[in-house]
């Protein structure tokens, strides 16, 4: 498979990603069947998160070593949650009060751990895909400039440093929810 191939699958696979995140999360009646409501079955479900935006811009922090400033632009204003196996259901939550849970919520005194994947294209021929482990701390939310900001931190053991600065044009966060069941993040 030849290099144009390969930048195209991977286009291709970040974008479908990306779109159809941001699809399913504006569109109820698609998730409606499997919606997690406050039930006796799934209100100790444990919730994984995925939040996309359109670019990202990392910082380098004067906090402190392995301590950055993670700025999302073009946010998607909805945020996909869904349960791990065996329960197989699916919910959304408006973005803003996803951030909540950092004041309201569990992650308040326990961060969240997350994956980010993060897409630079450069040009057809140079696409860069990267991936980082990261805990999440401190959200800032500004619905009128789409904007959201996150102290973050790289996880120990994490092999890929994150960098002193660097622009992603596509990026989405895996968020863990340990100690968020169910509703009870909210």
């Amino acid at each position: 498979m030849n290099t144009i191939n390969k930048i195209l699958i991977v286009i291709t696979i970040s974008l479908s990603l990306f779109f159809g995140i941001s699809y399913a999360s504006q569109n109820s009646s698609t998730l409606q069947k499997k919606s997690l409501q406050p039930t006796q079955a799934n209100k100790n479900a444990k919730l994984l998160f995925v939040l996309s935006a359109k670019h990202a811009h990392i910082t380098k922090s004067t906090n402190g070593i392995g301590q950055y400033k993670l700025t999302l632009t073009g946010v998607n204003h909805r945020v996909i949650s869904f349960t791990d196996r065996p329960m197989r259901v699916t919910s959304k939550v408006k973005t803003k009060r996803f951030i909540q849970a950092w004041t309201n919520g569990d992650f308040k005194t326990n961060p969240p751990n997350a994956v980010m994947q993060a897409i630079q294209v450069k040009n057809m021929h140079k696409v860069k895909s990267t991936n980082f482990a990261v805990e999440l701390q401190n959200p800032k939310y500004d619905v009128s400039t789409n904007t959201l900001t996150f102290d973050v931190t790289s996880l120990k053991g994490e092999k890929s440093l994150l960098p002193r600065v660097a622009k992603s044009d596509y990026v989405a966060l895996f968020v863990d929810a340990y100690g968020c069941t169910g509703l009870s993040c909210w």
